[in-house]
């Protein structure tokens, strides 16, 4: 195990100020370009990595984890009918049900402005747009083909009667689903 260090670190911030000093105490350190997989190419900057073994923040309001955009790189084809891509959906949902169990991560806990209820929040899901979308956010298809994928999937949600998960429609919305 190395020896635990602790002292000055030159960190460069994203201000541009690259002789920034923060204390911080250390195990392993390393300087390196870091892509965080929500930036999407767009906030890179350089950062200290320290391995930890903590929960990262926003774990909790986080739906799509690494796992699953591998997941989705993998199974995604331009040329998926509806049935497919909402298994894929359904895929995906089981797999972010499992890494929140395995990681034991909670909801946070909210105050909801419609009924006044104080409790946790509702957990993250994966719907069929939210799928959709994230071909294009995580680069995975081209934007053109994305707009072209939601529009189809919007006229066969409303010729199904399908919800936002694919899912044949109850008719009666929940009014507070925390």
């Amino acid at each position: 195990m190395p020896a635990r260090v602790i002292g000055k670190v030159p960190v460069p911030g994203h201000n541009r100020s690259s002789d920034v000093i923060r204390h911080v105490s250390i195990e392993t350190i390393s300087l390196k370009r870091v892509y965080d997989y929500n930036d999407n190419g767009r906030n890179q900057k350089r950062t200290a990595e320290v391995e930890t073994t903590d929960m990262s923040s926003g774990d909790p309001q986080r739906t799509w984890f690494p796992e699953m955009i591998v997941r989705l790189r993998a199974d995604w084809q331009a040329e998926m009918s509806m049935p497919a891509l909402i298994s894929l959906r359904d895929d995906l949902e089981g797999m972010l049900r499992r890494i929140r169990a395995g990681h034991d991560i909670k909801t946070p806990i909210i105050t909801c402005r419609r009924c006044g209820f104080t409790g946790p929040a509702a957990e993250p899901h994966v719907s069929v747009r939210a799928l959709i979308l994230a071909l294009a956010r995580f680069e995975i298809a081209s934007k053109e083909q994305t707009r072209a994928l939601e529009k189809a999937w919007a006229a066969h949600r409303k010729e199904h009667r399908l919800d936002r998960e694919g899912k044949l429609s109850a008719g009666i919305p929940e009014s507070c689903q925390h």
